[in-house]
C-alpha cells in the first residue's frame, strides 16, 4: 500500500465522517423543529391537528362541540333540579315539557324558626 492510497482512505474516511455529521445535524433540527410545532395547526385537507398526536376534521370538531354542549344543558338542568314529589321547580322543566305553564311551585322554606301548624 503506497502513501498515495493511504492519504485516499483518509480522505474517504473524513468525508464519511462529515456526511454522518450533516446527517445528524439535520435529524437534530429536525426534532427541535418539531417540538417547537404549533400546538394547533391545519394539514392540506383541513383537518386540525394537535401537536402531531391526533386529527380531528371540521365536522368531528362540530360534532364534538355540540356533545359538550347538550352535556352542559342537561348536567346544569340535574344541578338546579329541586323536585319533591312529582313537582318540577327546576327552570328547564318547561323548556323540556314537563308540567304545566302556570304549575311553577316553590320548595318551601327550610329554616327552624317555622312553626308548626296543624290541620283542622
Amino acid at each position: 500500500m503506497g502513501k498515495y492510497e493511504r492519504i485516499q482512505r483518509r480522505r474517504e474516511k473524513k468525508e464519511g465522517d462529515r456526511s454522518a455529521k450533516k446527517i445528524h445535524d439535520k435529524e437534530v433540527k429536525r426534532i427541535e423543529q418539531e417540538k417547537k410545532m404549533a400546538t394547533w395547526r391545519k394539514d392540506q385537507h383541513g383537518n386540525y391537528i394537535f401537536r402531531g398526536a391526533f386529527k380531528i376534521s371540521p365536522l368531528a370538531a362540530i360534532g364534538l362541540i355540540a356533545f359538550a354542549a347538550i352535556l352542559i344543558f342537561f348536567t346544569v338542568a340535574i344541578i338546579l333540579n329541586d323536585e319533591t314529589a312529582a313537582e318540577c321547580a327546576n327552570p328547564f322543566c318547561h323548556m323540556l315539557g314537563i308540567g304545566e305553564e302556570g304549575d311553577v311551585k316553590y320548595a318551601p322554606p327550610t329554616s327552624g324558626m317555622t312553626e308548626e301548624r296543624e290541620l283542622p
